[in-house]
């Protein structure tokens, strides 16, 4: 299951209180990789940013825990992932679950343009 961040947010928050929500398939796919993660962190926000943590982790943990893969994409270290208020046992997850640390650096063709 491929996700952004944004999305995988915004389709939780919507879809929550809906009977026919089921957080499992985020849980139990085979793979989840979460693109461009730590983007909406911002300052300004503190209420979206709690929840956003609190997903999150409920989703890496259950993972972690349970050994299923999980792959993200973003534009920040792990460090400044906890500087923008990042919960830091979602970090910490992450730095025991890698096995692959690829990093690409270079200007980025988005900001070209």
């Amino acid at each position: 299951m491929l996700a952004a961040a944004r999305q995988l947010i915004d389709d939780i928050s919507d879809r929550i209180d809906r009977d026919d929500f089921s957080f499992n398939t985020y849980r139990i796919s085979d793979v989840l990789i979460i693109d461009d993660i730590c983007a909406d962190f911002d300052s300004a926000n503190e209420r979206r940013n709690s929840y956003f943590n609190s997903v999150i982790y409920d989703l890496i943990n259950y993972r972690y825990v349970n050994m299923l893969t999980v792959c993200y994409t973003s534009n920040v270290s792990r460090a400044e992932m906890i500087k923008a208020k990042m919960d830091k046992r979602i970090v910490d997850r992450f730095s025991e679950m890698i096995t692959l640390d690829l990093r690409i650096e270079g200007e980025s063709v988005r900001s070209l343009t």
